[in-house]
């Protein structure tokens, strides 16, 4: 949970991250522990595969078109890359890989990452 709300609150979901940051950030407080999926799709679609490697992601439009159907990715991948470029400067977050945890359903806030440390010292003393 901390990964995930660290990487949020500095915005670095990912290095090809969606452009409106907020969209992000509501997907990931609007998620809960049951939206989310491993699946080798982003990394299909970024030319990144890694034998027997899987990315955990939100179960958007996205990811379930091409669930399943990752061999037809494969075949499409550069319609798919391309869809996935416009998505990402859109802001369309039901059209791009959104890569967070099962934990983000866990999150209710989105604080300074300051708050958060802070948070996090309180507890640990």
């Amino acid at each position: 949970m901390i990964h995930t709300r660290i990487c949020e609150i500095l915005g670095i979901e990912h290095p090809k991250r969606v452009q409106n940051r907020r969209q992000v950030n509501q997907a990931i407080l609007d998620s809960d522990d049951h939206d989310t999926v491993l699946t080798e799709i982003p990394d299909i679609t970024a030319s990144q595969v890694w034998s027997g490697a899987m990315s955990r992601v939100k179960r958007n439009r996205f990811v379930e078109r091409w669930s399943g159907r990752e061999w037809l990715l494969r075949q499409n991948l550069s319609e798919a890359a391309g869809s996935v470029r416009a998505a990402r400067k859109n802001g369309d977050t039901d059209e791009v890989p959104l890569f967070y945890g099962q934990d983000a359903g866990l999150i209710s806030d989105l604080p300074p990452a300051a708050t958060i440390i802070e948070r996090l010292v309180e507890i640990a003393f």
